[in-house]
């Protein structure tokens, strides 16, 4: 029998049952700042494995980036409300077929919430971390179209429409309760998005019958 090769970093342990027990030295995933992030911890084992596997970085994002905030958001201190963004762009992927923000870089993710959203506020723009800074300009309006890495990604952001009407291409105006719903899990400020109570009071599931 082959021998166990020995784990030099903790692993990350995916789809563990609820009966299992999962070992301390592998609990290893990490809260930061509201969003899952993984410090030294590498992937499931692969019958293919090698040692030349990948290693998240500590504190880098697990979480799918379509569902979350952009980087410029890491230095608020969100908690639970950031899950709620996740929700609202969960619920608009299902409604409409495809990601709400279909992107790979972060200028490009922030241009495409403008677009879809309206304009970042500009206290939370003051408020972000030193990293997001390279993203506006004079420190309240975005780097855009002037930031942009090609002119593919200022058409993928001119082809995007506002929330609202985005929606009603799905899913009718006869839906005003599920635009509301979506528009008050998509607001910028933490403080002022819906709680995870007032959405499923939302008239949107009460309605559901």
């Amino acid at each position: 029998m082959e021998k166990e090769r020995v784990r030099k970093r903790p692993r990350l342990v995916w789809d563990v049952a609820a009966t299992e027990t999962v070992p301390e030295a592998q609990r290893a995933l990490v809260l930061g700042n509201g969003v899952a992030s993984a410090r030294h911890v590498s992937p499931p084992r692969r019958d293919d494995d090698r040692d030349g596997h990948y290693v998240f970085a500590l504190g880098e994002n697990l979480t799918s980036r379509y569902k979350i905030l952009s980087k410029m958001g890491e230095g608020l201190g969100w908690t639970y409300p950031c899950d709620l963004w996740s929700v609202g762009c969960i619920l608009v992927e299902l409604f409409s077929g495809g990601a709400l923000f279909q992107t790979h870089e972060n200028l490009e993710h922030l241009a495409m919430m403008e677009r879809v959203l309206g304009p970042l506020p500009e206290h939370m723009i003051r408020r972000a971390n030193q990293g997001a800074e390279k993203y506006f300009r004079r420190g309240s309006r975005l780097n855009w179209p002037e930031g942009a890495v090609s002119r593919e990604s200022i058409r993928a952001v001119k082809k995007l429409d506002r929330l609202k009407d985005m929606l009603l291409q799905h899913v009718g105006s006869s839906r005003s309760s599920l635009i509301d719903l979506l528009c008050g899990l998509l607001q910028y400020d933490p403080s002022e998005r819906l709680t995870a109570r007032q959405a499923l009071n939302h008239p949107f599931f009460r309605n559901l019958t």
